[in-house]
């Protein structure tokens, strides 16, 4: 049954509850407060601050045009501003006359939740893709170092050592993009829900419907369920091999502390060499330190650059407007 909020009828919102894919959350990280899921809101972020910086200039024209939120018998859009009243009388209003003066009228343009495709401003795919190639240039710029140190200290070749620091670079971008992913099949899931809401605001998603599509509740085709369970999947997959491959630094790390790495096997890099494996003998440490001198320094040097390169990106990311080319 329908409810009155401020002499509007609308729907009770408990018929916009989305059911789930096996039992798992379609909206997914979207949903979950603090800065790690920002990702997930990249779109829903992007759609209400557009919003809102668009309701904030049109007030502001508004303002300065000297209008009011109340219309005048001369001007429906809203009467002259009265200078012999306060402000806030000349700015009270109703809700339908204060959301027409911020230019929210919602019946010419509803208020959306998830963009179109379509009406994704290329200047946000733009933010996406330099986001996405600076993750992978600092992810691979931090590990790599640690796997070009291993592969050039004797016995050079794929090791214990350089081999699980790949398996850990390698893992670390594969959950990134099961992440995004995961993103982008939600949001085109629940694009759907949300043209079938606009279509019929009554709807009931909790509901099955058998007869006319959309007439009480909603079944979903075979398209639908399929990104709805690609949503699911990719991000159960990524966080699963984001909690292993967490598992993994640890006891590589207790594997080097505990020894295992010195046994012949390791120091040979009989992993990658194989039948052809050596290892470096009658070598004092000072001869050994100078084998490993050149890929240490290397190593260093080359964490240290991307270090800096990091710090760079992001102190011009936060001037206002330099990275996006306002």
């Amino acid at each position: 049954m329908a409810t009155n909020e401020a002499a509007f009828e609308a729907p009770p919102v408990t018929n916009l509850e989305l059911p789930g894919w096996c039992g798992a959350d379609i909206i997914g990280d979207e949903r979950l407060e603090g800065p790690i899921f920002n990702y997930a809101r990249v779109f829903t972020w992007w759609q209400l601050a557009r919003t809102i910086e668009s309701a904030t200039a049109t007030t502001l024209a508004a303002l300065a045009s000297g209008k009011t939120c109340k219309p005048g018998p001369e001007n429906p859009a809203g009467s002259s501003w009265d200078s012999t009243k306060r402000p806030e009388k000349n700015l009270a209003g109703d809700l339908c006359t204060t959301a027409q003066y911020c230019g929210l009228d919602l019946g010419r343009a509803p208020i959306m939740a998830y963009p179109e495709w379509s009406e994704i401003a290329a200047e946000v795919w733009k933010r996406i893709f330099v986001a996405a190639l600076f993750a992978v240039f600092v992810q691979w710029g931090t590990t790599g170092p640690g796997i070009l140190i291993a592969y050039y200290t004797p016995t050079r070749g794929i090791g214990c050592r350089s081999g699980g620091y790949a398996l850990y670079g390698g893992f670390a971008t594969l959950v990134w993009i099961l992440l995004t992913a995961s993103m982008f099949f939600s949001h085109a899931a629940l694009l759907r829900y949300q043209r079938e809401h606009r279509n019929n605001p009554a709807i009931d998603f909790r509901k099955h419907t058998t007869g006319p599509r959309g007439a009480q509740g909603y079944t979903r085709t075979w398209s639908h369920s399929a990104l709805c369970g690609a949503a699911v999947l990719t991000r159960v997959l990524g966080k699963l091999i984001a909690a292993l491959n967490a598992f993994w630094l640890i006891l590589s790390s207790l594997l080097e502390y505990t020894g295992v790495y010195d046994r012949c096997y390791c120091k040979g890099d009989q992993l990658g060499l194989g039948s052809n494996g050596w290892l470096v003998l009658f070598k004092t440490d000072a001869e050994l330190a100078q084998f490993a001198t050149t890929p240490w320094a290397g190593g260093v040097a080359m964490s240290i650059i991307v270090c800096f390169i990091a710090y760079f990106f992001f102190w011009l990311g936060s001037r206002k407007g330099y990275l996006s080319g306002a």
